[in-house]
């Protein structure tokens, strides 16, 4: 992954933008310090603030509710939920660990796994969307620490190897986005940032470095690209477009993985179906036939329809185990 433009961002407010959100072909940048929202065009030439009740530092889109995830500076036990104009109209307890109970960085909702990925300094973890832990996503000691080993000698002369996992200074998570099958999350590490791609069983598929005295403050997906929302040197913003380009075959899974759950789900319906109707042809042969040679066609055309019904379902058993493969 490279960077294809750097485009600087001009809010004339001394505070920088925290965290940024897409919607409906309009950027919303978030200030923690002042109850404002600063809303762009599309080409991100022109801006206007929005008032808003309360300071938020970061947020997040649920598109099937229409409704916004946000969270507030010093506040790590609660998610708030407002309406597109920022209006508070719910909230979430987060249910956690108290190891994870660590400033909030950044905050993401998947519409497709229907929960909230929470970035910590630490720790990247997943919660529903009533605040309850799902699982740890990733942990900063994966990126954040260095090994090394020592030959020791005894005595005696016998040696043998010591090795040592020191954690790197200043190494911190800084946001993360999911898209399809992978999660990529933004992290500082020695004053350089980096964008890593991990799996969903949480092993590392890439690490790209992006630049030097930056931050990542939040990953956007913008016309299947994916930008990211700087801080330079601590004091200037920028928005940076990335050679990435949002993979569609993820989505085209997700979709097919549907379409085969919903037609498991039907052709399991009518085996029932099926197996009742053979059920009750059998009993009305031997109830009302005293001809032993009609009941043993009827226990052969039943046994046929079982054997194939057998075969059907190992084949339902094939498709859901190949949908399990890809979780």
């Amino acid at each position: 992954m490279d960077v294809i433009k750097k485009i600087p961002l001009k809010n004339y407010v001394k505070d920088q933008y925290v965290d940024c959100l897409v919607v409906n072909n309009d950027y919303y940048f978030l200030i923690p310090t002042i109850n404002k929202v600063y809303k762009y065009n599309f080409g991100l030439s022109d801006f206007i603030p929005l008032e808003t009740e309360e300071k938020y530092k970061g947020v997040t889109y649920n598109k099937s509710e229409d409704i916004l995830y946000t969270i507030k500076e010093n506040d790590n036990n609660n998610i708030f939920i407002t309406d597109l104009q920022f209006k508070e109209i719910g909230l979430i307890k987060l249910n956690v660990n108290e190891k994870y109970k660590d400033k909030i960085n950044d905050i993401y909702y998947c519409d497709i796994k229907k929960r909230i990925y929470i970035t910590t300094d630490n720790y990247v973890y997943s919660v529903t969307e009533d605040g309850y832990f799902i699982k740890e996503e990733y942990d900063i000691s994966k990126v954040g620490t260095i090994t090394t080993t020592t030959i020791v000698r005894e005595l005696d002369g016998k040696t043998y190897p010591v090795t040592t996992t020191i954690p790197i200074p200043n190494t911190y998570f800084t946001c993360c986005y999911a898209l399809h099958n992978s999660l990529y999350i933004g992290y500082v590490k020695e004053k350089s940032s980096y964008l890593i791609r991990i799996s969903l069983s949480g092993e590392m598929i890439e690490n790209n470095y992006i630049d030097s005295n930056i931050k990542i403050n939040s990953i956007i997906n913008v016309t299947d690209c994916i930008n990211l929302l700087i801080l330079s040197n601590d004091l200037y913003n920028y928005i940076y477009i990335t050679d990435f380009k949002n993979n569609t075959e993820g989505c085209h899974w997700e979709q097919c993985r549907n379409k085969i759950l919903e037609s498991v789900a039907l052709v399991t319906s009518s085996i029932s179906s099926i197996l009742n109707v053979e059920s009750e042809k059998m009993k009305k042969v031997i109830s009302e036939s005293n001809n032993i040679s009609e009941v043993i066609e009827a226990s052969n055309s039943v046994n046929k329809t079982i054997d194939g019904v057998a075969s059907l379902e190992q084949l339902l058993l094939e498709k859901l185990e190949y949908c399990s493969k890809e979780d």
